[in-house]
């Protein structure tokens, strides 16, 4: 888990790859996601195709102000290097993984639901669950991406 520090050391970078890594810690979403060609963006919503997705099924994502800018300013690497080589080259502690714990530990602290931060970050629900529960929980994925890009903006300025 990334620390304050850590938080503000990430955000001071400017590189794609440092932007990517960025939309990771605010979307809490895989960085593979982000290496996808046609991103289907309608306002702050990013939907991303089940093809296109690890558990096979079509995932909603909100996308909060800051995120929405990174997301449409991101390019398609020119040459692949990881994002755990870039971590390594860095010189950081943390890997990419640590950013979606981080957003997932923090929404906790938060006083946000398990239930909600797993399906913000797109974890896959029990059959049982998906197969009674067919609501796609958009308002509180919203809420939750919300809350965190504030509590982001405070962490920035502190």
């Amino acid at each position: 888990m990334l620390t304050d520090a850590e938080i503000r050391e990430l955000f001071s970078r400017d590189s794609m790859t440092a932007k990517t890594m960025q939309l990771c810690l605010l979307t809490g979403q895989r960085n593979g996601e982000y290496l996808i060609q046609n991103k289907q963006i309608s306002g702050h919503w990013w939907t991303i195709a089940a093809s296109d997705y690890k558990t096979g099924v079509v995932h909603r994502v909100y996308l909060s102000g800051a995120a929405r800018r990174l997301i449409l300013l991101l390019e398609p690497p020119k040459k692949v290097e990881t994002l755990s080589q870039k971590c390594r080259a860095w010189g950081v502690t943390w890997n990419p993984h640590d950013l979606r714990r981080t957003m997932a530990t923090r929404l906790g602290d938060l006083d946000f639901s398990d239930e909600h931060i797993q399906r913000l970050l797109g974890h896959a629900v029990g059959k049982i669950s998906s197969t009674y529960n067919r609501r796609k929980y958009d308002e509180q994925k919203r809420r939750l991406a919300i809350s965190w890009a504030w509590e982001l903006r405070r962490i920035l300025k502190s």
